[in-house]
């Protein structure tokens, strides 16, 4: 899923826009973590963050990665309508078999 709920934030189709990783990226992906764990309550197991705004004094692509586990798979597809209520795009397996 990608999350648009932010204009300052991500990349436009076909932009590559580089930064360089401060300390704001951490407060911004712990600031996401609990909205996203308060809406799916223990059905999250855990979120990670993940990708290369995850590591300090990086230089990377504008967006940050989280990765979500839940209990099962066919749970995930009850989860979807309350990420794309929070502005996150669902986009499906995306070419990788059995994600969400």
């Amino acid at each position: 899923m990608k999350n648009t709920h932010t204009p300052d934030f991500g990349l436009n189709p076909g932009e590559l826009r580089l930064v360089a990783v401060g300390p704001e990226w951490a407060l911004r992906f712990s600031t996401e973590r609990e909205r996203i764990s308060s809406a799916l309550g223990s059905a999250a197991i855990d979120i990670q963050y993940v990708g290369s705004t995850a590591v300090p004094g990086l230089l990377a692509k504008a967006i940050f990665d989280l990765a979500v586990a839940i209990q099962s798979f066919e749970l995930g597809h009850s989860l979807v309508p309350v990420l794309v209520a929070f502005g996150y795009e669902y986009r499906g397996e995306y070419g990788i078999p059995r994600r969400h």
